[in-house]
């Protein structure tokens, strides 16, 4: 600039500095988008608040524009001021002085944390800098235990052969089946995601199968296969995992059961009085095996000629008969 001095006078000039600006510009990621729908990802944007604080920690104003999630610096309050993202999960603040700012996510879906409580940009003159702010899935583990309404009474080797044949699924509140990734440790394995297709899970040597990093939820835990001589007590039950716990769940098989009835006859029944028959089925007194080889114990009831199943020894038990030449074991193991 020139200026010019008048005789015996002072020449004024003026010098205007114009404050560096730029572009400030929040990009925010979720760690499960790949699993998301557009319409799933849509409603979680619109979850979002954030607030922006300038370098002497008051908040940052600005006025929106024409353009979803895009604003104009306005100034500084301390009083906050909400910023939303638009179909992007963006939102950019136009103006904003060159400094520091500190942005911090306010409000999101509940299954959902920041990955940092706040993430902080530098604004330099003329440039628009993006700031990521991703947020992770809270997620937990699911963990399933079976158990046998007889266990007491199983040796190691069939409560072996009964697990190996166990099987279940996962289902999702809308219907798609839990997919995982086994581990080297039995029984174990990783959330992948979910799939139309059933994928089957094993229980390990003690029973159990776990699932980790399943986001948090309510999931429905079917048994789809098991041992003939069993029946579980529920066909699906429902759990819920929550963010950075184990949930337990235990999933109970009854045995089978029924009744063995023995009817004791006479050839020559026809011949005899009822004084005889009576003194017959007196004399009589039977033995039970199982398949294993091993006697059937039973308690008796207050019915003559009546047992109820209490299970097995290598003792022999001896069953007499009623008034009718019969006994009856209840509740006996299918088999």
């Amino acid at each position: 600039k020139t200026v010019t001095v008048p005789v015996g006078g002072t020449g004024v000039v003026t010098f205007t500095n114009t404050r560096n600006t730029g572009s400030l510009r929040v990009q925010k990621s979720f760690s499960d988008a790949d699993n998301l729908t557009a319409a799933q990802l849509q409603n979680l944007y619109k979850t979002l608040k954030f607030t922006v604080k300038d370098s002497d920690g008051k908040y940052v104003t600005a006025k929106s524009t024409s353009s979803a999630g895009v604003y104009t610096f306005s100034g500084s309050s301390t009083t906050p001021q909400y910023y939303t993202v638009n179909s992007n999960g963006a939102f950019r603040i136009d103006k904003a002085p060159t400094g520091s700012y500190a942005i911090t996510e306010t409000a999101c879906d509940n299954k959902y944390t920041p990955a940092h409580a706040t993430v902080t940009a530098k604004v330099t003159a003329n440039a628009t800098v993006t700031a990521d702010y991703p947020n992770n899935r809270d997620t937990g583990t699911g963990r399933v235990t079976k158990a046998l309404d007889n266990a007491s009474a199983l040796t190691a080797d069939e409560k072996k052969d009964i697990y190996a044949s166990i099987r279940f699924t996962v289902k999702t509140s809308d219907g798609k089946y839990v997919t995982a990734t086994a581990t080297a440790s039995p029984g174990v394995y990783n959330y992948t995601g979910t799939s139309n297709t059933a994928q089957e899970y094993k229980i390990n040597s003690n029973g159990v199968f776990r699932i980790d990093k399943m986001p948090t939820a309510t999931y429905s835990l079917t048994e789809t296969s098991c041992d003939d001589n069993y029946t579980p007590s529920v066909a699906t039950k429902k759990f819920t995992v929550i963010a950075n716990e184990t949930t337990q769940v235990s999933y109970e098989n009854t045995r089978d059961k029924g009744s063995l009835r023995v009817q004791k006859s006479f050839s020559d029944a026809d011949s005899l009085t009822a004084a005889q028959l009576q003194s017959l089925y007196k004399s009589l007194k039977f033995t039970v095996k199982d398949s294993d080889g091993k006697y059937v114990t039973a308690k008796s009831t207050s019915s003559a000629g009546v047992y109820t199943f209490s299970g097995s020894s290598t003792t022999p038990q001896y069953y007499t008969v009623n008034s009718n030449g019969a006994f009856r074991i209840d509740k006996v193991p299918t088999g």
